[in-house]
């Protein structure tokens, strides 16, 4: 292979988009695996950086968040009906 067929073309988080719902606070929180990694790969200067799964009619603040930190979210199917949501227990300050 020539060196310019090695680069990279960028990174894809696939996977889970959703809320984290903590069980000491009221409120959840912006959540899931593909959200997580490309919220911070993008905040840590990785470009291009894209996000692929789905939302209910509720993510449109999870599709904000990305997006406002640079990661392409065209590829997040926006669904009827509440995004999953992850019940988190805390256990000494871990998960």
């Amino acid at each position: 292979m020539r060196p310019a067929e090695t680069r990279a073309r960028g990174i894809l988080c696939w996977g889970d988009v959703g809320w984290d719902r903590y069980a000491d606070e009221e409120r959840a929180r912006p959540g899931g695996c593909a959200l997580n990694v490309a919220f911070h790969l993008a905040r840590a200067g990785a470009q291009p950086v894209a996000c692929a799964g789905a939302v209910g009619s509720d993510g449109h603040p999870l599709l904000d968040l990305l997006a406002a930190a640079g990661v392409d979210v065209t590829a997040v199917a926006l669904r009827p009906g509440p995004s999953p949501v992850q019940p988190v227990r805390l256990e000494g300050g871990e998960r």
